[in-house]
């Protein structure tokens, strides 16, 4: 087989260069060519030399360069872009006029070298126009629909690029009956095809908002919120595939729409204007024509703020697009989207028009139905891997597929999609296993039957004290503490700098003290992002010794530098153990405080006997506890504690099923364990029978990445053993009120032994606060019911709350939330208190006196996965992502 790389000569933007990071992506291919894939590329002068001559040297044989009449005529081209440029572009990609000019050229190629496959960058309508002679395959190629953090994907298609592609050209049946309806769900898609198992675009839709007057207008908004991102002004998508001709045109088709429905818009620029002059100049003109409009959109310049797409998504309750990816990627998320134009991930009858998502009567249900087969097809089946480019095996295997497909079925793009589909899907399936099987190992991040060293937790009333003097290296200090264990100053000065002496140690500690903020390096050094590189990584081997700062409050000038910096702060800290660990700003505690004030108010009428408090942090996961809570037969005060930013739709749906229920927004402090423990005082004010402590348990971090399927099964183990039946839930309130001696009520299966996994730091915190050794047992995951007066030596006389916390990274977890966990064990256990275990089958008796197991959380949980995969039973079905 014959394959040509044609490389568009064309002058894109005022450039005859533009494609020059594509041709280079290319040249393994070349170097790997064989006689029975012979590839060859053609490219000009210019281009070559864009790649470099010495790159380009080892495949100069399977190069076609231009003559120097293309040259020449090339060169013409190179017209004022703004005037001249784009709607000669435009009437290239259409196969107009421009197209003619571009057809010799390939006629001549393809004298010289009669390729079978023709790979193209873009929309041609030249090569279209070629086709129209010879009997080659076109294997049209762009960027894909996904972008770090999720994974960074090509397209390869046989009918064009965007709206030509072969998905607008399928409707949902065609869809359904290609995929063999079998949807993907959203949380499949973001967990098995991402581009970082570390939990990363999972949580970074919970990611807070940097603080400022555009949050404060987006998050005070008592309305529904729309999330419109914009293309550049000269984007081909939004020229050649959609009903407009400029930005303009788009806002102010879309955000008078929305603003009459009651919508806030909040208009997101796109990060490509910082190099481009004339679309800055058009998103101004655009922000103009909105004044009208002005109090119901809220613009995002991306140039100046550091809000992410999933963020933006993640808060919006609509998604409005003309065809960017973000369109796409939205549907990691489950979003209502409302595709504009034509899209390459856009088939027929999905994606509603903006009068129909407006719509109350839109059927949702249907909707998600069509996205879950378009996920799965799209990721599992169509979309390949940026890194095909450079392989040549799976670049052949491809374009091997592809030629056999369009060489059999024609123009027939249903036949064409399910060839491509049972053809790929078996692979990237494998490889979405291999990928979440491996994940990959980050230190520090030890989880349940790994006992990690000293907690992070400050111990004991030491809340006001200021004796030691808190900076930048202040927080991270104390997390090297808890790894080194170091008893004094000198020990720790010898310890860190021998450790900082090599390179590869110095990682992992830059790791474990979060020296490095990812979010500000990944956004200020544009060039580490678009290596994707890891950023520690990154700065500790190269970005130290080229100044680059590692986060913007710090700036160090060697390793040698920051292990001085780091001992000195750790030995403040040794020498003043009543030093408050984690200090609040004052504007956090302000809010902390009004909204333990506004819990004291709210639960100052209560005629209930039982207390419900759910730590509603993940929004996708609200409604299943909602669900479960009807289960409990009598009133119960509903206690929900949730972030402080971005809580409108947690708010929304618990008020629909509990109207009377009481929030309690926290800061990002101790996970769920901190807002429990600043909400537990005003309840214990009241004289409740029993609390009971739920969570959005997510999943289970296994060497820093998170186990979505473990969490799954975590989650819905305890709920069925704590409020799975209305028979269980009486069978425990009947035991708190028959019997005094029981303090707690959990998942049997999640009682872990204090001794097998003792406290992270050799329980001085149990001995100071509960006067108590390390003994017994305690529910990992903290859910789980509980007599009231079992907690107060917790947080009598101010012991512990947030603020006992360093700022939650969502994506690590913190040694100081697991320390408490054993702490709410403990203190059940304390003056002869029982433990009763809940069976997760709720038609089971509990277990009195129940015996903590010895082996991990995790065990248990992989066990329980096996039994569940064997028998792929009850709600447990598909829960895997493959």
């Amino acid at each position: 087989m014959r394959v040509l790389i044609y490389i568009e000569p064309h002058p894109i933007r005022g450039s005859q260069t533009m494609f020059n990071d594509v041709a280079r992506r290319f040249l393994p291919l070349l170097e790997s060519a064989t006689p029975d894939f012979d590839i060859r590329m053609y490219a000009t002068s210019a281009l070559v030399g864009a790649v470099g001559k010495d790159a380009v040297a080892g495949v100069a044989k399977r190069v076609i360069r231009a003559t120097p009449e293309e040259e020449a005529h090339f060169e013409t081209r190179l017209v004022d872009w703004e005037t001249d440029g784009v709607p000669a572009w435009l009437s290239l990609m259409a196969g107009g006029e421009v197209a003619d000019e571009y057809v010799g050229v390939l006629r001549r190629i393809w004298s010289m070298f009669p390729y079978d496959v023709i790979i193209h960058w873009g929309e041609n309508g030249a090569v279209t126009r070629f086709l129209e002679e010879r009997p080659v395959t076109r294997i049209a190629m762009e960027l894909g629909c996904t972008r770090p953090p999720f994974l960074p994907t090509v397209v390869l298609d046989p009918f064009g690029t965007n709206g030509s592609a072969v998905v607008p050209k399928l409707s949902v049946d065609d869809l359904r009956a290609i995929v063999g309806n079998n949807p993907m769900s959203a949380a499949e898609a973001v967990y098995g095809y991402s581009a970082n198992l570390e939990a990363i675009p999972y949580e970074q839709q919970y990611s807070p908002l940097e603080a400022g007057d555009l949050t404060t207008r987006i998050l005070g908004a008592d309305r529904k919120i729309a999330f419109l991102p914009l293309q550049l002004h000269d984007d081909a998508n939004l020229l050649r595939f959609s009903p407009y001709d400029t930005v303009e045109d788009v806002v102010l088709d879309a955000v008078p729409k929305l603003a009459n429905a009651g919508y806030l818009t909040v208009i997101k620029t796109h990060p490509g204007a910082k190099s481009r002059l004339q679309s800055r100049a058009a998103f101004a003109l655009a922000r103009a024509a909105l004044r009208p409009w002005s109090d119901a959109v809220v613009w995002v310049d991306s140039l100046s703020t550091s809000y992410t797409n999933a963020q933006l998504t993640a808060l919006a309750d609509l998604v409005v697009t003309v065809n960017s990816s973000v369109g796409f990627e939205a549907l990691y998320f489950d979003k209502v989207v409302s595709v504009l134009g034509d899209a390459v991930y856009k088939p027929t009858g999905l994606f509603p028009d903006l009068t129909t998502a407006l719509d109350p009567s839109f059927d949702l249900a249907s909707y998600h139905d069509g996205v879950g087969l378009l996920r799965r097809f799209m990721l599992g089946g169509y979309l390949a891997e940026d890194g095909v480019r450079g392989n040549r095996t799976a670049f052949q295997n491809i374009v091997l597929t592809i030629d056999a497909a369009r060489r059999r079925f024609g123009n027939n793009p249903v036949a064409i999609a399910e060839s491509m589909y049972r053809a790929f899907s078996p692979s990237r399936e494998h490889q979405v296993q291999r990928r979440m099987v491996m994940g990959s190992s980050v230190p520090g991040a030890a989880e349940f039957g790994i006992p990690a060293p000293a907690s992070e937790l400050a111990i004991g009333t030491h809340q006001n004290s200021t004796a030691v003097p808190q900076n930048e290296f202040t927080v991270p200090a104390r997390r090297l503490l808890a790894v080194l264990q170091a008893a004094d100053g000198d020990s720790l000065r010898t310890e860190l700098h021998a450790a900082f002496a090599d390179v590869r140690s110095a990682e992992k500690l830059v790791r474990v003290a979060g020296i490095v903020d990812e979010a500000f390096y990944l956004t200020s050094y544009r060039d580490v992002a678009k290596a994707e590189e890891d950023p520690v990584f990154h700065w500790t081997r190269y970005g130290v010794r080229e100044g680059r700062r590692p986060r913007a409050d710090m700036s160090i000038a060697s390793l040698e530098d920051l292990a001085e910096a780091l001992t000195q702060a750790a030995v403040a800290l040794l020498e003043d153990d009543d030093a408050a660990r984690f200090p609040m700003d004052e504007e956090s505690d302000a809010r902390r405080r009004a909204s333990v004030a506004a819990l004291r108010d709210g639960l100052g009428g209560q005629r209930s006997r039982i207390a419900v408090v759910a730590n509603l942090h993940y929004r996708n996961l609200v409604a299943e506890i909602l669900g479960q809570l009807a289960n409990i037969d009598e009133p119960f005060d509903l206690i929900v504690t949730m972030p402080d930013w971005g809580n409108r739709q947690i708010i929304e749906l618990v008020r629909a099923a509990y109207p009377k229920a009481q929030f309690f927004a926290a800061t990002d402090r101790g996970r769920d364990v901190g807002p429990f423990l600043d909400v537990l005082p005003e309840i214990l004010e009241h004289n409740y029978d029993a609390i009971l402590h739920l969570r959005t348990e997510a999943g289970l971090f296994e060497d820093g990445r998170l186990r979505r399927e473990l969490g799954e099964v975590w989650r819905t183990e305890a709920l069925s053993a704590l409020i799975g039946s209305r028979e269980r839930v009486a069978s425990i309130l009947g035991s708190f009120r028959s019997n005094p001696a029981v303090s707690q009520v959990g998942p049997a299966p999640h009682y872990l032994s204090l001794t097998h996994h003792p406290h992270q730091n050799s329980g001085h915190l149990a001995a100071s606060i509960l006067s108590d050794g390390s003994s017994g047992g305690y529910f990992a995951g903290a859910m789980f019911w509980v007599r009231p007066e079992t907690l107060r030596p917790l947080v009598e006389r101010d012991k512990v709350d947030s603020r006992s916390f360093p700022q939650s990274d969502r994506a690590a977890g913190g040694s100081g939330e697991q320390l408490l966990e054993r702490l709410f064990g403990q203190a059940a256990s304390i003056n002869g208190g029982a433990t009763f275990g809940a069976p997760v089958e709720p038609s089971e008796p509990l277990v009195a006196d129940l015996r903590p197991s010895e082996a991990s959380l995790q065990v248990h949980l992989e066990s329980a996965l096996r039994d569940r995969r064997s028998t792929n039973a009850g709600p447990y079905r598909r829960a895997l992502a493959w």
